[in-house]
């Protein structure tokens, strides 16, 4: 198995995704916390709709701009202290629902590699029955 395909290397490729965050001063402190407002109910979306890395994604990068780079705005102190609550409460909410969805990551990476290893192990024979079948299924 090569490095890159390891299940952990595969989330940590999407939290990479996730970390890219850029600010720019010209955008209010309000609509870089609606933004985090947004990026939490798509999320949760995410997650109903089974979309797990996309969610992931996205409570990554909600956590980023939270915790790292609201506060480097020249605006912070701009914020309101019941936006500061929201978003510390969002923050307690979106760190488990993160770690959760890692180990739901991790686990399904490591199935698709036991089922791709136990898929190589097959028989010629049944490799190919199984290859027939999928081309009748698809005419």
């Amino acid at each position: 198995m090569s490095e890159e395909k390891k299940p952990s290397d595969r989330v940590m490729a999407l939290a990479r995704l996730g970390r890219v965050v850029e600010l720019s001063p010209e955008i209010s402190i309000t609509r870089y916390f609606n933004a985090g407002l947004v990026m939490i109910e798509m999320a949760k979306s995410y997650v109903k709709e089974g979309k797990l890395e996309l969610a992931f994604i996205l409570y990554i990068k909600f956590l980023t701009l939270s915790l790292e780079k609201l506060q480097l705005h020249d605006d912070f102190d701009c914020l309101s202290v019941e936006q500061s609550a929201i978003i510390g409460h969002l923050v307690r909410e979106a760190m488990p629902a993160t770690e959760g969805l890692k180990k739901q990551l991790l686990d399904k990476y490591a199935k698709g590699i036991k089922f791709v290893a136990a898929q190589s192990k097959q028989t010629p024979k049944a490799k190919k029955a199984i290859t027939s079948k999928s081309k009748k299924t698809k005419k």
